[in-house]
C-alpha cells in the first residue's frame, strides 16, 4: 500500500509555503461585510475549494428551491446541527453565495435553482455578535457615518439589513412599546401566523400609531426619527389631538402631512 506522501499531492499554496492557518476560521459576518479571505469571500474560490457533502447538497436543494418557487413546498426554516467543526459555517457561506445569484453556480446544485442575482434579499445574523446591552453601531445609509444607526435586538437587526435604518428606527419604536406592556422581542416570532393581538395601554398604543401613520411614506432616517422622538415628546393631550385628526376624516391625508412638517421638516 503507498504511503500518503506516495499517494496524494499537496496543493500549490502547501508547496510554497502560502497556507496561512487562518483561513480555516470562516467567518459568516466576514463574509457578509465583504472583507473575509479570497478562499471564502470569492464564490467561485469557495466553491472549487469545497468538497459537495451530502448535507450540504440537501440545504442548497432544500433553501434555493424555496426561493425560486421551482420547489415551493420545500422547508421555509431548517435547523442545522452538527457536531463542533462540523461544517454548518461552511455550508451557510456556500448557501449566502448561492442564494446571492452567483453566476455559474456550484456545480453540484441544479442551475434552475439559482436564482437570478439581486433577486434575493439575504441576511446574515450571527447571534454571539449582537449587542443588546450596548447595540451595535452601523453607518447610516445617508450619512454613510459609523453610529447613526445602532441596532439592540434581533429584530432590529434583521431590520436594519433587510431595508436599512428607516425600518429599524420604526422596529425599535415597535419593541419599546411592547416591551412597556410586559412583552418580549421574542414574544413576536412565537406570535408568527397567530391572529392572537398585542394588547397595549391606550397611550402607547396612540403614540405607536401615530408614528406608522405619520412616517409611512418616509425613507430619510432623520426625519423617520425626528417624528418618532417628537411624538414621544407630546404631552399626552396633544397626542391625542394629533391621532384624532391624523387617523380619520377626509382630511386625515392633510393631517399627517402637516405633522411630518411640523416634527421634521420639508
Amino acid at each position: 500500500m503507498k504511503t500518503i506522501f506516495d499517494s496524494c499531492e499537496p496543493r500549490t499554496e502547501v508547496l510554497k509555503g502560502e497556507l496561512r492557518e487562518e483561513i480555516f476560521a470562516a467567518r459568516l459576518k466576514d463574509v457578509i461585510e465583504d472583507k473575509a479571505d479570497p478562499v471564502y469571500q470569492d464564490p467561485a474560490t469557495f466553491f472549487d475549494n469545497t468538497y459537495p457533502t451530502e448535507g450540504l447538497k440537501l440545504l442548497l436543494d432544500e433553501v434555493l428551491g424555496r426561493l425560486t418557487g421551482v420547489k415551493a413546498a420545500n422547508n421555509a426554516i431548517i435547523r442545522l446541527e452538527t457536531a463542533f467543526g462540523g461544517g454548518k459555517t461552511h455550508n451557510l457561506i456556500g448557501l449566502y453565495h448561492a442564494a446571492n445569484g452567483y453566476a455559474s453556480g456550484p456545480s453540484f446544485v441544479d442551475a434552475a435553482l439559482i436564482p437570478t442575482h439581486g433577486t434575493v434579499r439575504v441576511v446574515g445574523v450571527v447571534g454571539s455578535d449582537l449587542q443588546p446591552r450596548d447595540g451595535l453601531d452601523h453607518p447610516s445609509i445617508h450619512s454613510g457615518h459609523r453610529g447613526d444607526a445602532t441596532t439592540y435586538t434581533l429584530w432590529g437587526e434583521l431590520a436594519y439589513q433587510l431595508s436599512g435604518d428607516p425600518l429599524r428606527a420604526v422596529a425599535d419604536h415597535l419593541l419599546s412599546a411592547l416591551r412597556a406592556n410586559g412583552h418580549k422581542a421574542t414574544d413576536l416570532a412565537r406570535a408568527a401566523g397567530s391572529e392572537t393581538p398585542f394588547y397595549l395601554d391606550e397611550l402607547t398604543g396612540l403614540r405607536l400609531a401615530l408614528i406608522l401613520l405619520a412616517v409611512k411614506p418616509l425613507a430619510r432616517h432623520d426625519r423617520i426619527e425626528a417624528i418618532g422622538q417628537g411624538v414621544q415628546a407630546m404631552g399626552d393631550e396633544e397626542a391625542y389631538y394629533w391621532f384624532s385628526k391624523c387617523s380619520a376624516g377626509s382630511d386625515a391625508l392633510r393631517a399627517q402631512r402637516a405633522l411630518r412638517i411640523l416634527l421634521a421638516g420639508e
